[in-house]
C-alpha cells in the first residue's frame, strides 16, 4: 500500500545519494520527460540547464543541511525533449548528521 501511495503521489519524489539518482516515483520521471532507466544511476546534472546552476544548488543545499534545515529553491530544469520548465525542488537528508545516508527530494512543475 505504501509503495502504491509513493508511486502515485502527485509530487515528484526521488533520492539522489551523492547527486546520483537512485530511485524516483512516476511523477518525478513524468515531470522531466524521462523513463526510469534513462535516469537511474545518472547524475542529477542531466536535467540542470547549466553547470553553474548545478553547482549553486549543490552548495546551497549543503549549507542548509549543515544548519539542520530543509533546502528549497525554484529553478529551471531541462526536460529530455529540451523544453525548459520551472520547478520547485526541496530536499531533506535522511540524517542531518550523516549526509551519506542520502537525501529525499521533492520536485514540482510550477
Amino acid at each position: 500500500e505504501r509503495e502504491a501511495i509513493i508511486r502515485n503521489f502527485p509530487i515528484g519524489l526521488f533520492s539522489a545519494p551523492n547527486r546520483i539518482i537512485d530511485w524516483g516515483n512516476d511523477k518525478f520521471f513524468e515531470i522531466l520527460g524521462y523513463q526510469p532507466d534513462d535516469l537511474k544511476g545518472k547524475s542529477v546534472r542531466t536535467y540542470y540547464v547549466s553547470d553553474e546552476e548545478f553547482e549553486q544548488v549543490g552548495q546551497g543545499a549543503l549549507a542548509s543541511f549543515k544548519l539542520g534545515k530543509t533546502f528549497s529553491t525554484e529553478i529551471r530544469f531541462q526536460r529530455k525533449d529540451g523544453q525548459l520548465i520551472w520547478c520547485r525542488c526541496s530536499g531533506n537528508p535522511i540524517n542531518f548528521e550523516d549526509l551519506s545516508e542520502g537525501v529525499l527530494w521533492t520536485i514540482e512543475d510550477i
